[in-house]
């Protein structure tokens, strides 16, 4: 699924870093955005790509932007789960409003 903004900014928490960062940041009751969990045991969490611009210019995709998190949005992209209908894959997005991009 592309990222950008007619879609969502993506927050990568890949390995065993990513996950505690996760799990710091949304395992204590705060409000949980629409997540994917990876293949690999990370998570994928989905946020409302913003609409101030001042946001917007400085958003960018990255790798280890924390250890153990990378950001997909303009021109990048994620692996959505996925389900099958009919003996055919259908892509998955979140079926709940994605909460706005945290600080």
């Amino acid at each position: 699924m592309p990222c950008g903004p007619l879609s969502y900014v993506v927050l990568d928490f890949d390995g065993a870093e990513g996950k505690k960062l996760y799990e710091e940041k949304f395992g204590n009751g705060a409000s949980l955005p629409p997540t994917a969990m990876t293949p690999k045991g990370g998570y994928h969490a989905f946020f409302a790509y913003p609409q101030d611009e001042r946001i917007i210019r400085r958003l960018k995709n990255a790798v280890k932007l924390l250890s153990g998190l990378d950001v997909r949005c303009l021109e990048g992209y994620v692996i959505v789960p996925s389900a099958y209908e009919d003996g055919r894959c259908r892509p998955q997005p979140p079926d709940i409003p994605a909460p706005p991009l945290p600080d």
